[in-house]
């Protein structure tokens, strides 16, 4: 799954920045901006006019600034700012890279991220995405961000200690750290779609951490579990058991056991019936 994002040529000057121009505050390293079809270095000072693309090599980092809102711009990264006279809304297209962004605060969401994979919209915030050809990911330092997929409406909000990835089919995969709660996923109609929020844990769907019961069970089971067994058992068993047995049993047996036998055999040790 990928948006198209157009490709817009546009002019490029270095002028007197006013309130509203994004302008390259810090630069180090190869920083180029693209002007009639060709590359050219960015230096500091410059004024980058709406629809331009700005692209950083290896070596390369910008900071872009307006007013009180910045956009750092890592290395080997391209992004598009889209912020046109008499628009409130300003969008960045990130064409791959990573970019932390602070956004001014106000009361309506007036500031975007659009990645291949996924739109971050906000209000007011401190965040970074980062966007690969396996997904894209935003983390959230201060405030909240909305991240949504544009094809399918499924989004989750985020803040502080949370986060989320959504890779190329558009599969959510959300976490938290430091004691933050999970966010939930919710799809278009604002239905959750994954379980209810833990902590310090990933969920990828409608259970908790990496699974769809208890932590990688796929039904009541405990960790590893099949079935309402320990871990690894697909029954009522213990750890690695099909029934009731205990581990490695298959029955009611003890270890190695197929019926009410001992260990290995089917009546006591080694036997075949009851000595």
């Amino acid at each position: 799954m990928a948006i198209a994002l157009p490709i817009l040529f546009h002019c490029f000057a270095n002028t007197v920045a006013y309130a509203d121009d994004w302008v390259a505050e810090r630069l180090r390293g190869s920083v180029l901006v693209l002007q009639e079809k060709e590359w050219a270095p960015l230096q500091r000072g410059d004024v980058v006019s709406d629809d331009s693309y700005i692209k950083t090599l290896g070596n390369g980092r910008v900071t872009l600034t307006r007013g009180a809102e910045a956009i750092d711009v890592s290395g080997h990264s391209m992004i598009q700012i889209i912020d046109r006279n008499g628009e409130k809304f300003t969008n960045v297209h990130q064409h791959y890279g990573q970019i932390a962004v602070e956004a001014e605060k106000r009361d309506v969401k007036h500031f975007g991220i659009l990645t291949p994979y996924l739109a971050a919209v906000v209000k007011g915030t401190e965040f970074v995405v980062r966007s690969t050809s396996a997904g894209a990911r935003v983390s959230v330092d201060r405030g909240q961000v909305s991240v949504e997929d544009p094809n399918t409406g499924t989004y989750v909000e985020i803040t502080p200690g949370q986060s989320t990835t959504v890779d190329p089919s558009g599969r959510f995969e959300v976490a938290a750290t430091g004691g933050a709660t999970l966010p939930v996923i919710r799809n278009a109609d604002g239905n959750a779609v994954n379980g209810k929020p833990d902590r310090d844990s990933r969920g990828n769907g409608k259970g908790n951490a990496g699974g769809n019961g208890n932590a990688g069970g796929n039904n009541n089971g405990n960790t590893g579990g099949n079935g309402s067994g320990n871990a690894g058992g697909d029954g009522n068993g213990s750890a690695g058991g099909n029934g009731s047995g205990n581990a490695g049993g298959n029955g009611k047996g003890s270890t190695g056991g197929n019926g009410n036998s001992n260990a290995g055999g089917n009546g006591n040790p080694g036997g075949n019936g009851k000595k």
